[in-house]
């Protein structure tokens, strides 16, 4: 598998995956939405402007905090970090698409509009990312009849035409 991405995607990998190790925590999806509103309005206007960019440089594009320029900053310098860990997925066969992409789920984001995840991380077949989808999960600790209903309910939706997402989870998810 081949993962090609937009440099905005690149960025947002950046700035709000978990990809490499760093001792802030990524971007939440409502620092990125306030974020991205910010750069906007700016003349960077995409995220990709955000690449390499300065304290300095920042601070006279966008209007946010310092903590933000900060963490920004910080986040620059980790981008050949992101790409090592970009091939290495890609060795693994696992692909990842972001909102900035084409190829992303336009029922996601018809669905679940600004709560569409930023980032998807697939392996199989992609195009099953634009059927009628349905995501089964359920408590951790199971008896009998929990996966017995389980078996019957993911039954039913094969039968019914639905493609099955999984985070293969522990529980009823591993018996979908």
């Amino acid at each position: 598998m081949k993962i090609t991405l937009t440099l905005d995607s690149i960025a947002l990998l950046l700035y709000c995956s978990e990809l490499y190790y760093m001792e802030e925590e990524p971007f939440t999806m409502k620092e990125w939405d306030y974020l991205e509103k910010k750069i906007k309005k700016s003349q960077l206007k995409r995220p990709s402007g955000l690449i390499g960019l300065s304290k300095e440089q920042l601070a006279l594009q966008l209007d946010i905090n310092s903590e933000m320029i900060e963490k920004l900053t910080m986040m620059n310098s980790k981008l050949s970090d992101l790409m090592v860990q970009l091939a290495k997925l890609e060795n693994l066969g696992i692909g990842i698409t972001t909102k900035y992409e084409e190829n992303y789920p336009a029922l996601l984001k018809m669905k679940l509009k600004k709560n569409s995840p930023l980032i998807l991380y697939y392996m199989g077949n992609y195009d099953l990312l634009n059927s009628s989808m349905i995501y089964v999960t359920g408590p951790i600790k199971t008896n009998a009849t929990m996966i017995s209903n389980t078996k019957k309910i993911t039954d039913k939706l094969f039968d019914e035409g639905y493609t099955l997402i999984s985070s293969n989870s522990r529980g009823v998810e591993n018996h979908s």
